[in-house]
């Protein structure tokens, strides 16, 4: 599947990937990282989490920077200082080095 499958098949929709609480970042990304890129399910306890904890077969870590812009489907991830201590993870939609879009579930909230 392409990332623009994924976008137009999820487009609107939760995913529940785990079936624990509900439509979390998390579980899009379970489900992308499934879908899309075909790699091992990512067992860590937040979206933080994974970005010490990922399939390094299938993923480069890139840090962020200041002239940094991802492209279409990128994962970016927040550390613990976003969602309540948890984090966050999306995937890369569009954007430049002032702002950018992204595709999520439950953020900033429900």
């Amino acid at each position: 599947m392409t990332v623009s499958d994924f976008f137009t098949k999820y487009n609107g929709k939760g995913v529940d990937y785990d079936g624990y609480y509900g439509f979390q970042c998390m579980d899009l990304y379970q489900q992308y990282n499934k879908e899309v890129i075909n790699a091992p399910r990512i067992a860590v306890p937040a979206a933080a989490d994974v970005w010490n904890n990922y399939p390094k077969d299938f993923y480069t870590r890139i840090s962020n920077t200041p002239t940094g812009v991802p492209k279409i489907g990128d994962v970016v991830i927040w550390n613990k200082y976003a969602g309540g201590g948890f984090g966050h993870i999306a995937i890369f939609y569009a954007g430049d080095v002032m702002a950018f879009r992204s595709f999520d579930q439950n953020w900033p909230i429900g």
